[in-house]
């Protein structure tokens, strides 16, 4: 499976084989196959992977996210499945499916309040993720930038980070409306320092 995602467009032809190795009996074949499938951007093979979100291996569930990320147009078929995905125990597969909506553009963006609700998770990855996915949800994300601004206060440096570039890319993507809260957040950081 390594060596076909390598092939790019002459390894589509076999997209149908490497489809049925979602369902192996073996995880990592599971996951490999779903690295496979969005290496390829065989999108014909990644209708299948909605049905690895109820897998039992967490790290399967979490290639079928990140494989679906690949493909907006696709994952914007089964956002309801991926919402599902918030819910689950495992902090990993939470911020995979943060990733998917933060990468599903229009679709994502009705899922905003969602994502914004898990910036509160204890898990710093899902918390990151959210920040991230939220930078991308433009006017949408930039409705919970106080939410967003409270994560530069962390104690997990990389999230405060994440955080910041969520807020940059915010003020960036929706003008000076934006940057005004931008720029009373920084105040807020030069009164706290």
């Amino acid at each position: 499976l390594e060596c076909i995602a390598t092939f790019g467009d002459a390894g589509r032809v076999v997209s149908t084989e490497v489809a049925a190795c979602l369902e192996d009996n073996t995880h990592v074949v599971r996951a490999k196959a779903c690295e496979c499938i969005a290496a390829l951007a065989a999108e014909d093979a990644m209708a299948s992977l909605p049905e690895l979100f109820s897998d039992k291996s967490p790290s399967v569930k979490c290639a079928a996210l990140y494989a679906l990320a690949t493909s907006p147009q696709v994952a914007e078929t089964c956002s309801n499945e991926v919402v599902k995905c918030m819910s689950d125990v495992v902090p990993s597969v939470k911020a995979a499916a943060i990733y998917v909506l933060g990468n599903m553009g229009d679709v994502g963006c009705c899922y905003a309040s969602a994502v914004a609700a898990t910036l509160m998770d204890e898990d710093f990855g899902v918390r990151r993720a959210a920040c991230e996915a939220l930078g991308h949800m433009g006017a949408y994300g930039a409705a919970f930038m106080d939410d967003i601004s409270a994560c530069l206060f962390s104690d997990d440096p990389t999230l405060a980070q994440t955080a910041q570039a969520a807020l940059d890319e915010l003020s960036m993507a929706d003008g000076p409306s934006v940057g005004k809260k931008q720029m009373l957040v920084d105040e807020t950081n030069d009164q706290l320092e």
